[in-house]
C-alpha cells in the first residue's frame, strides 16, 4: 500500500469520526415526522430547538457512505501501476534453468518430454503451466509476482529431467 493510499484511509477514518462526534440532529414530532435541526456535538445535543432531539441517523449514514465512496475512489486512483520487470534477467536470478522468451510476455523452458511456460496475462498476472507433448496444459496457477511464477515453474520439472538439464548445461558451459 502506498503512502498516498494510507493517507486516504486515515483522512476517511478521521472524517467519519468527526461526523460521528458532530452529527446531524433531528426533532421527532408527534405525527412521526422528524425535522432536521442542524448539527451539534454528540454529548451536547441542541436543546433550544426541540424537547427531545435525536441523532439523524439516516443523514449520518448518507454522509458516511459518501466519505466511503470518495475514499474508495481515491484509494483506487492511488494504486501504483504494475511495472514490468525484465523477465530474462529475473528468470536468471530466480531460476536454475535457461528460459527463452518466445513472444511478448511468454517465456518457455524446454525440458525432456515437456515444455514449461510462464505467461503474463492481460491482468498483469503471471501464469505458470506445463505441456507434455500435445496434451492440454496442466498445473496452471496464477501469481502476482514473476519470481513466484518462475519458482513454481521450476518445481514442475521432474527431478530426473533436472539432473539431465543441469548436466547438459555444465557440458555446454
Amino acid at each position: 500500500m502506498s503512502e498516498r493510499q494510507k493517507r486516504v484511509i486515515w483522512v476517511a477514518v478521521l472524517a467519519a469520526a468527526g461526523m460521528g462526534l458532530y452529527p446531524p440532529w433531528a426533532c421527532a414530532g408527534r405525527s412521526g415526522i422528524s425535522t432536521a435541526i442542524g448539527y451539534s456535538w454528540i454529548f451536547s445535543p441542541p436543546q433550544e430547538a426541540c424537547y427531545a432531539p435525536v441523532v439523524d441517523t439516516s443523514r449520518l449514514l448518507i454522509q458516511w457512505a459518501i466519505v466511503a465512496i470518495v475514499a474508495a475512489a481515491l484509494f483506487w486512483v492511488g494504486l501504483p501501476p504494475k511495472r514490468l520487470v525484465p523477465i530474462p534477467t529475473l528468470a536468471a536470478s530466480c531460476s536454475q534453468f535457461p528460459w527463452v522468451q518466445v513472444g511478448e510476455g511468454i517465456y518457455q523452458l524446454n525440458a525432456p518430454g515437456m515444455t514449461v511456460f510462464v505467461e503474463m496475462n492481460h491482468l498483469g498476472e503471471y501464469e505458470a503451466y506445463r505441456r507434455v507433448g500435445n496434451a492440454a496444459p496442466e498445473g496452471l496457477l496464477k501469481w502476482d509476482k514473476p519470481a513466484d511464477a518462475f519458482s513454481y515453474a521450476d518445481s514442475m520439472v521432474p527431478d530426473e529431467a533436472v539432473k539431465l538439464m543441469l548436466a547438459n548445461a555444465r557440458r555446454r558451459g
